[in-house]
């Protein structure tokens, strides 16, 4: 798989393809990887998960998690039945609370939304009342 990802980018690299073809060419190779990627990744997983064929896993693979080389376990049933696996965040450091970003960004809104409509209730009214005081005292006059 690596090689293969190797010379193919090679030759994306001197590629002839101009703009769009590049861009599509790129698309349909990122496509066709990442499909090879989940049927190893399935593969691999149903290895892990057969007590008959947990036994033969034997090279080092590379755990995101830690950077660095694990050994294969075999994983219980638990495991095997949901989807128990570690997600880790690209963006932020530790985890996103998507909720409390929500919850404050409403807080704000509806607290500026009370206090403009404080703010243009009093010009109103203040605006009534001085064109009444101003009617009286033409009336006066």
């Amino acid at each position: 798989m690596v090689e293969k990802v190797k010379t193919i980018g090679l030759f994306y690299i001197y590629s002839p393809h101009k703009d769009q073809e590049f861009l599509d060419s790129l698309v349909n190779f990122r496509k066709h990887i990442t499909l090879e990627l989940k049927e190893a990744l399935k593969s691999y997983h149903d290895k892990a998960c057969s007590p008959t064929e947990c036994g033969w896993l034997k090279l080092a693979v590379f755990s995101c998690s830690t950077c660095g080389e694990v050994k294969p376990l075999c994983l219980n049933h638990k495991a095997c039945m949901a989807d128990k696996e570690k997600r880790i965040s690209l963006r932020f450091e530790g985890e996103f609370e998507e909720s409390m970003l929500t919850s404050k960004s409403l807080s704000i809104v509806s607290c500026s939304a009370l206090f403009l409509f404080a703010v243009l209730a009093t010009a109103i009214l203040t605006y009534r009342r001085n064109t009444n005081l101003l009617i009286e005292r033409t009336m006066e006059v």
